[in-house]
């Protein structure tokens, strides 16, 4: 890992809520975190629609690949910008270590 800090992304979504919203939610995400000097590392936003977390599936899916980059990350970091829906939300961190809800 290098000496920066690096967060883990997660970019969670409404269902009716256009796409294309989460698409820039997450360049602009990406931005302020490498803005203000940190790096990130990102779930492939092919892998759920919209590249959010809506579902408690998408929300197993993001814990899942959590969990395979556990070491690489010092923290996750959520965007929630469209009144996303916190059931994936919990879902994805249900099983992370320290979190609280």
């Amino acid at each position: 890992m290098s000496g920066k800090m690096t967060f883990a992304l997660c970019f969670c979504n409404r269902g009716f809520m256009p796409g294309e919203l989460i698409y820039g939610a997450r360049e602009d995400m990406v931005k302020a975190v490498t803005d203000a000097g940190y790096d990130y590392i990102a779930m492939d936003a092919a892998l759920t629609r919209y590249g959010g977390v809506e579902t408690r599936e998408e929300g197993r899916l993001y814990a899942d690949w959590l969990k395979k980059h556990a070491g690489e990350y010092d923290g996750v970091i959520f965007s929630m910008p469209i009144f996303a829906d916190e059931n994936g939300a919990i879902t994805a961190l249900q099983d992370a270590g320290g979190c609280r809800f």
